[in-house]
């Protein structure tokens, strides 16, 4: 339990400073927890500056609605665990019930033209939103969800940049280093 509010459910996803979980509120709705992994050595400070980023990222940015809707975050969260009580940093966020377009592509092969089409509008207006003053430094199929509908929901905007005083350039590296997925 984090929070005396949500259960934590299944591991929905790893990524290089996180953990996603589906969880359940009190009151029966379903989110997505992103919790700043412990594994990775970072310090209270950072893993706090990580998710109160993000979040504030979000809020800068606005709703799009083919962006990851991040609900709250807590930089001071308490996770009721079966070893004890642990302190947490971590993001709630809409779930996306049919998750990451990468899982649907190896278990169902590539997807139809006319479907990829509809994807990719989708996703090339969340991109457009977001790089008229930022760089998503992470896009990959991992990074791109799928709600109840289908509708594309770019997410992890922990990799964005600000790029809106550089001409939309940026010499940081960030996101994911190549690797093979398929």
């Amino acid at each position: 339990m984090i929070d005396n509010t949500y259960q934590l459910k299944e591991l929905l996803g790893i990524g290089g400073s996180s953990k996603v979980y589906n969880a359940t509120s009190k009151d029966d709705q379903e989110y997505a927890i992103k919790v700043i992994r412990k594994d990775k050595g970072y310090s209270e400070e950072l893993s706090r500056q990580i998710v109160q980023n993000e979040y504030l990222l979000s809020l800068k940015l606005g709703s799009h609605p083919n962006l990851v809707n991040i609900i709250s975050y807590n930089s001071d969260g308490r996770a009721q665990l079966a070893d004890g009580i642990h302190s947490i940093n971590y993001l709630l966020m809409e779930k996306c019930q049919n998750g990451a377009l990468s899982s649907i592509i190896r278990k169902t092969g590539p997807v139809e033209e006319n479907v990829a089409k509809f994807l990719f509008v989708q996703l090339l207006s969340a991109v457009k939103f977001v790089h008229e003053k930022y760089a998503h430094m992470d896009i990959k199929l991992e990074n791109i969800l799928l709600d109840c509908f289908f509708n594309v929901k770019l997410a992890d905007l922990g990799t964005v940049v600000d790029v809106s005083e550089s001409e939309g350039y940026t010499n940081q590296r960030r996101g994911t280093p190549h690797q093979k997925t398929f």
